[in-house]
């Protein structure tokens, strides 16, 4: 997954202990820093979104409203 957002992957603990990622993702910079770790896995927990949207054609786009984007190349 590091890979595909761009970013070298050292050896770190946090890539093979189960549920630990996201917090190497924040601290190695390929998603957006700008707020803090427990505000991103609030804004992207998808499960009320998934629920509303049903089985519409539009669910990829709509369970990923309001959830920031990776931070752009140059920014990591």
């Amino acid at each position: 997954m590091m890979r595909l957002v761009g970013d070298k992957v050292p050896f770190d603990w946090r890539l093979i202990v189960n549920g630990y990622l996201p917090d190497f993702a924040y601290d190695r910079g390929p998603v957006d820093t700008s707020v803090s770790p427990a505000e991103l896995r609030t804004v992207a927990h998808i499960g009320e979104r998934a629920r509303a949207d049903g089985l519409s054609p539009n669910f990829s786009k709509s369970i990923r409203g309001g959830v920031p984007s990776p931070a752009p190349e140059g920014q990591r």
